[in-house]
């Protein structure tokens, strides 16, 4: 099989190698074409793209490797959640960094053959950083077993095992959001994101139960962590008319980014008509117009703090089981108001 580059992907699409490196480089950059855009994601995941580390070590002005005895691999346990490959990014740099070895990248139809893959395993010291909850303990106990003890999990929630961690606490992220809602005076909030394994829908309801709220379905919208979900509830909320939200509680950026694209297309005026925030402070938080109140959530540090505890027990420096806690921050910017 010819060797995959970002020359040979842009020929595939018919863009530049810059357009394709810009895609890679950035999870949150669409361009002009976001399903383009998506598409180059996807073939490149596909086919088991990885940028050549020397070069992105130079260009990043770090010192190129000469030889390593370590190896660090990703396993991107939750691909839904867009902002998990800035944990990604960061992880491969951080690595790069620490003079480590760049290995496979395993995403969540990869499970299988995640365990079964013991390439390396006994020729070098070989770590793994798992981004995400996966949705089960026990895969994670295993991959304990399989690594030697050689893993850090990161997300934004604790698990229940033994493996070091790196957490940034979603529950407390979502019940900050909400806070802020309600001390605004709003109380007929919705929820939009994903309905299986999410915390964040179970925070929601926490929260309406502690401040006594009566649990509307009609408030509580599934989609997709994607624009196109938040692209697709705009229609759904605003069809509501008289018995519409006064805000919206968004499971990530990426799908108020589309909600609000959205409504504004319907005329439905945020801040004025419906109040918005959300979870993560992707960089186009910032250039939505109205820009996005949001909670900022560290991934930079995530990916850099896993690649260090890893790299410190594949160098013998701790033994015990070690968790991280990093702290999220409310982003006020322009998208909700007191009523």
């Amino acid at each position: 099989m010819p060797e995959i580059t970002l020359k040979s992907i842009a020929e595939h699409f018919g863009v530049s190698a810059a357009t394709v490196s810009r895609i890679l480089s950035h999870p949150e950059y669409t361009g002009r074409e976001p399903e383009k855009a998506a598409e180059i994601r996807l073939y490149a995941r596909k086919l088991d793209y990885r940028p050549n580390a020397d070069a992105l070590a130079l260009k990043k002005g770090i010192s190129v490797r000469t030889e390593s005895s370590k190896e660090i691999r990703c396993y991107l346990a939750n691909a839904q959640v867009h902002s998990f490959l800035n944990i990604l990014r960061a992880v491969e740099q951080q690595a790069m960094a620490c003079n480590c070895i760049i290995g496979h990248k395993y995403f969540r139809r990869d499970t299988e053959r995640l365990l079964l893959d013991d390439t390396c395993l006994n020729s070098v010291q070989t770590g793994l950083v798992i981004i995400g909850y996966p949705g089960m303990d026990t895969l994670l106990d295993d991959l304990y077993e399989h690594y030697k003890g050689n893993v850090v999990f990161t997300g934004l929630r604790r698990v229940d095992s033994p493996l070091d961690q790196v957490v940034c606490d979603g529950y407390q992220a979502t019940w900050v959001a909400l806070e802020y809602l309600y001390s605004l005076n709003h109380r007929r909030i919705a929820y939009l994101g994903r309905f299986e394994e999410e915390m964040r829908l179970q925070t929601y309801l926490e929260f309406l139960k502690q401040k006594d709220i009566p649990v509307n379905t009609d408030y509580i919208f599934e989609c997709p962590m994607t624009e196109d979900g938040g692209l697709e509830a705009a229609g759904r909320i605003a069809g509501m008319k008289a018995d519409m939200p006064t805000s919206v509680f968004c499971a990530n950026d990426i799908i108020a980014s589309g909600l609000l694209r959205g409504l504004t297309d319907l005329n439905i005026v945020v801040p004025r008509d419906l109040s918005l925030i959300s979870i993560d402070d992707m960089m186009c938080a910032q250039n939505m117009r109205p820009m996005l109140t949001t909670v900022h959530i560290p991934f930079e540090s995530m990916g850099n703090f896993s690649v260090k505890l890893l790299v410190g027990r594949l160098n013998g420096e701790h033994e015990r089981m070690t968790r991280v806690w990093l702290p999220h921050q409310l982003v006020k910017r322009e998208s909700c108001k007191k009523i």
